[in-house]
C-alpha cells in the first residue's frame, strides 16, 4: 500500500474514531439547552488559561533545546519555538498529531540534523510526557480522592505500555551491536549499510541526556510546563466545577483524561476523543452528575475542549507569524 493511502486509511479510520466518541458523548443531550451554560467561563479565566499555555510554550523552547543540545549545538530559542508553534498548530489542523513530524522536518531542515535522530528523541519527548501526567495524577489522587479503581484503570494501564515501551528501548540499546551484526550477515551489503546509519542517528536520538546538569535541568523544565498546563485546566474549568459539584481536585483528572485523549488517533484537534475523555472523567467524580445534568456536562465538555484547541491556534499560529516576519521564510 503507498503512502498516500495509507494516510487516507489513516484519516478515515481517525473520523469514524471520532464520530463514535462523539456519539457517545453527546446521544443524550438536548443542544437547545446546552448553549444557555456557555457564558459561565468569563473572560478573566479566559486570560489566565491562554497566558498560562502562553508560558508553557516559552518553556518547552527551552526544555526542548536542553534536551537535544548534545545532537544541535546551535538551536536557538526562536528556531525552537517556532517549532513547537508548528507543532500545536498542526496537531490540531490535521489529525492523528502530525503536527510532531512537521516539528521533525521543520527542525532538521534547519540545522542539517538526522531525522531518524529527532524522530528517537520525540517518542522519549512523549514519553516523558505520559509519564509524569500519569506519575502526578497518580501521586496526587491518592492522597484528595477515596478509593475509585474505575478512576485509576486506564492510567495504569498506560503506565504499564509506557514502562514495557521502555524496558524494549533500554534492550535496543543494551544489544543494538548484536542486532546489527545478525540483520548484516541476512542482508544485502547496500540495505545492511542503511540499516547501520539509520541505528547511530536512532541510538543518538535516544541517548539525549548525557550528563546531570543536562538531566536535572530537562526534570525541571519539564515539571514546570506540565504546571502551566495543569493551570490553564484549572481556569478554564473552575466555573464548571462549581457549577457541576464537583470535587476541587477535577481539573488534575481532566488534564490528565484529556492529555490521553489526545494521543489517540483520530479526526484533527482531537474531536470526539477529547470530548469523551471529559464526558469520562465527569462520570467517574461526579457519579450521576452526566445523567442528571447532561445539558451541562456536555457544554462544559464541548467549553473545555474548544478553549483547550483554541489557546494552541492562537498562540502557535502568533508565534509562526512573528518568526516568519523577523527570520523571512527561511
Amino acid at each position: 500500500m503507498s503512502l498516500s493511502k495509507k494516510t487516507i486509511c489513516t484519516n478515515i479510520a481517525g473520523y469514524l474514531i471520532s464520530f463514535v466518541f462523539l456519539y457517545l458523548t453527546f446521544k443524550d443531550v438536548n443542544f437547545a439547552e446546552v448553549t444557555s451554560y456557555f457564558e459561565i467561563t468569563g473572560l478573566i479565566y479566559i486570560a489566565g488559561g491562554c497566558l498560562s499555555i502562553v508560558f508553557f510554550f516559552i518553556i518547552r523552547a527551552y526544555y526542548q533545546i536542553n534536551n537535544l543540545k548534545f545532537i544541535i549545538k546551535d538551536l536557538s530559542f526562536f528556531d525552537s519555538l517556532a517549532s513547537l508553534g508548528i507543532s500545536q498548530l498542526y496537531n490540531v489542523i490535521l489529525p492523528a498529531r502530525m503536527g510532531e513530524i512537521i516539528r521533525l522536518y521543520f527542525i532538521s531542515r534547519k540545522h542539517n540534523s538526522k531525522k531518524a535522530s529527532l524522530l528517537a528523541y520525540i517518542l522519549i519527548e512523549k514519553l516523558l510526557d505520559i509519564f509524569v501526567i500519569l506519575a502526578l495524577f497518580i501521586a496526587l489522587t491518592y492522597f484528595l480522592i477515596e478509593i475509585n479503581y474505575d478512576l485509576y484503570v486506564l492510567p495504569m494501564y498506560l503506565m504499564g505500555s509506557i514502562i514495557f515501551v521502555t524496558l524494549l528501548i533500554a534492550i535496543y540499546l543494551i544489544f543494538h551491536k548484536q542486532f546489527l551484526q545478525f540483520f548484516v550477515k541476512i542482508s544485502p551489503k547496500s540495505i545492511a549499510l542503511i540499516v547501520s546509519n539509520i541505528n547511530n542517528d536512532l541510538r543518538a536520538g535516544l541517548k539525549v541526556f548525557k550528563s546531570t546538569d543536562q538531566i536535572l535541568k530537562s526534570i525541571i523544565l519539564l515539571l514546570v510546563s506540565w504546571v502551566c498546563i495543569f493551570a490553564s485546566y484549572v481556569l478554564v474549568t473552575y466555573p464548571y466545577i462549581i457549577l457541576l459539584d464537583l470535587p476541587v481536585y477535577s481539573a488534575i483528572v481532566f488534564m490528565v483524561f484529556s492529555a490521553l485523549s489526545f494521543s489517540i488517533p483520530s479526526a484533527p484537534g482531537g474531536i470526539g476523543v477529547v470530548h469523551y475523555g471529559l464526558y469520562l472523567s465527569v462520570s467517574l467524580l461526579g457519579g450521576d452528575t452526566a445523567l442528571n445534568q447532561p445539558e451541562a456536562v456536555a457544554a462544559f465538555v464541548i467549553s473545555t475542549h474548544f478553549f483547550v484547541v483554541l489557546f494552541d491556534v492562537l498562540i502557535g499560529a502568533s508565534i509562526i507569524a512573528i518568526y516568519k516576519l523577523s527570520h523571512g521564510r527561511s
